[in-house]
């Protein structure tokens, strides 16, 4: 039996955020929900299929909704569990579809040739029953594995507290110890998707970079314009404010004024002490703006404790045994977490191929 046989695939309708009346309807678009009306446009359980931008996406919602015209909702031609239909377009693979060149797109023609085994809607209630009891386990174990992640994470944050918290130590602000650099703007029609020098936004820093700069850009503004040396602490102004990385020597380039540290010539204090510190999240950004950031006063008026170089190296050796540590804990419960990631797809084919 084809798809198009089984269900109908119904363009949504246009919905302008300005036109949207405060409700509790959900608006759904092509990547799911995302706004809310005063009215629907469908009754009852309601599958949706993105049709442009995220091509090929499955969403459902439990009740009746209304969809705009990047979607398209599922209208059930023959007697058929709701669930059923959902978990089966799920596992078709949609995207696979897109015909368009430049802008995506799902055309419901090809979709409606999808050959497709029907099993009676006794067999479809059975075989949901069983994917609902077996996602939920998969939901559990996710998040056993997300509360695990966090306890080790805050254990150690913990650890470095207490490290760092002796009556002793001077207390001296991180203005002291140098000023805040930062490199030279980059303008996006200098970037690229591909190319030569990794360029880090904030919603890069610390991942995999997507975009690039070219060598000469790179070499110009290295040679010319304030740029870390290996081992500066580089911290994030903006977005997840605080975090830090330390600086591995790479040829790579850093979004000004976002991605920012401290010019520190390492006679007062080591940029791994300044790192564990870093970890502690000492700061208090400026409160009262739209965006919340760190500015460079923030960071300098920053209180930080500080003590003799030779402790500062035995502190620095506790800390990289516990970090060590810390860090096989964590990738060992980030490979469980990915499996458990892939277990949803797995059970999904498994079913629709007859395995349970």
């Amino acid at each position: 039996m084809r798809i198009g046989e089984i269900c109908e695939f119904v363009y949504g309708d246009s919905l302008p955020k300005q036109n949207r009346i405060k409700g509790n309807i959900p608006v759904y678009g092509s990547n799911g929900k995302i706004d809310f009306h005063n009215e629907s446009i469908t009754k009852g359980e309601t599958i949706i299929v993105g049709r442009k931008g995220s091509i090929g996406e499955v969403h459902i919602s439990k009740t009746g909704c209304w969809i705009i015209d990047t979607a398209y909702y599922i209208k059930p031609l023959i007697e058929i569990n709701i669930q059923y239909l959902y978990l089966l377009l799920k596992t078709l693979n949609l995207s696979k579809l897109n015909k368009a060149s430049s802008i995506p797109g799902l055309n419901r023609d090809d979709v409606y040739k999808i050959d497709i085994n029907l099993p009676t809607i006794e067999e479809q209630e059975r075989i949901v029953k069983i994917i609902e009891r077996k996602l939920t386990a998969v939901e559990k174990a996710k998040k056993a594995s997300d509360e695990q992640l966090s306890v080790i994470k805050k254990l150690f944050n913990s650890y470095i507290v207490k490290i760092y918290e002796n009556e002793n130590r001077n207390i001296v602000k991180l203005g002291d110890i140098g000023d805040v650099s930062m490199c030279k703007r980059i303008f996006k029609e200098q970037t690229q998707q591909k190319g030569d020098i990794p360029f880090y936004k904030i919603g890069t820093f610390g991942k995999k970079a997507d975009a690039y700069i070219s060598q000469s850009i790179f070499t110009e503004y290295k040679e010319k314009y304030p740029f870390p040396q290996k081992g500066d602490v580089l911290i994030s102004a903006a977005g997840t404010i605080g975090k830090a990385v330390i600086y591995d020597g790479e040829q790579a380039y850093y979004q000004d004024s976002n991605i920012v540290w401290i010019n520190n010539d390492e006679k007062q204090v080591l940029n791994k002490y300044l790192y564990f510190y870093y970890l502690t999240q000492p700061w208090q950004p400026t409160s009262g703006s739209i965006v919340t950031r760190l500015y460079n006063d923030d960071i300098l008026k920053t209180n930080i404790p500080i003590t003799s170089i030779d402790e500062q190296k035995s502190m620095i050796s506790l800390l990289e045994l516990k970090f060590n540590a810390v860090e096989k804990l964590k990738n060992k419960t980030n490979d469980q977490s990915s499996y458990i990631n892939t277990l949803p797809s797995s059970i999904l084919r498994k079913a629709f191929n007859g395995d349970y």
